[in-house]
């Protein structure tokens, strides 16, 4: 079979497809920034959960009686379930991590240094704040 005699993707459900899509990969980049600096924002987890949500049912959609024999429309509904409940997890799990992180009293680095005969040495240095 050749390229040309595959079912297309209808025109509606790329563009919503790919809307979904470029909005669900920002609210994960997003929550995971969040998550890395410890930001307590409920918002960002908030609206990503609702276009994960919204990705996912749309891909779940896509299988219905009219996608059965088209391959392409059933792909793009495997990747909006995917994408889709990616987000959510991922926002899900920055809701529940959602909290002010206190400040750290100890420190720790594992560092070289020089010793005779060109030969290198490791340490290990502790640090803690009273």
């Amino acid at each position: 079979m050749y390229a040309w005699d595959q079912p297309i993707i209808e025109t509606n459900h790329g563009i919503a497809s790919g809307a979904l899509t470029g909005i669900n990969f920002a609210m994960s980049t997003l929550n995971t920034l969040q998550l890395a600096k410890g930001d307590y924002k409920v918002a960002i987890p908030a609206i990503g959960m609702i276009t994960g949500a919204g990705q996912l049912i749309y891909g779940l959609s896509g299988f219905s009686d009219e996608f059965l024999y088209n391959e392409s429309m059933k792909r793009l509904a495997m990747c909006n379930i995917g994408v889709g409940t990616a987000t959510l997890i991922l926002s899900t799990c920055n809701l529940m991590d959602n909290k002010k992180y206190e400040t750290k009293n100890t420190s720790w680095n594992i560092f070289s240094y020089p010793q005779q005969n060109a030969k290198s040495g490791m340490a290990l240095s502790i640090a803690h704040a009273f």
